[in-house]
């Protein structure tokens, strides 16, 4: 998603409309949204897999690492769609858009 972001940055600044026309007619930031999978909600699936079914480990510091950890990288994931879905995927949302309008133009 990065890469088709900044490719769409670079289309968005460059005024070469032939530039334009040969890059924008591809992959779209919306393919990315309905393609793009709900890490989060397996991370939350599998933390209460452990939790409930797993049996009683030997470890007992080592399996609340692991845990700790899972749920932490649960927060990050969080934070890193929200981003997405707040910042990035509008944004370039609205550099495609008026792209479109330039080729129609």
């Amino acid at each position: 998603m990065f890469p088709h972001a900044l490719i769409i940055e670079d289309l968005f600044y460059d005024s070469s409309n032939d530039l334009v026309k040969n890059e924008s007619s591809g992959y779209s930031i919306n393919e990315y949204r309905s393609e793009h999978n709900d890490i989060e909600e397996k991370l939350y699936d599998l933390k209460n897999i452990i939790i409930k079914y797993l049996p009683s480990p030997k470890n007992q510091a080592l399996c609340l690492k692991v845990l700790t950890e899972l749920f932490n990288l649960e927060k990050d994931m969080n934070d890193h769609s929200r981003i997405e879905d707040k910042v990035l995927i509008p944004k370039v949302t609205m550099m495609e858009n008026e792209l479109k309008r330039r080729v129609k133009g």
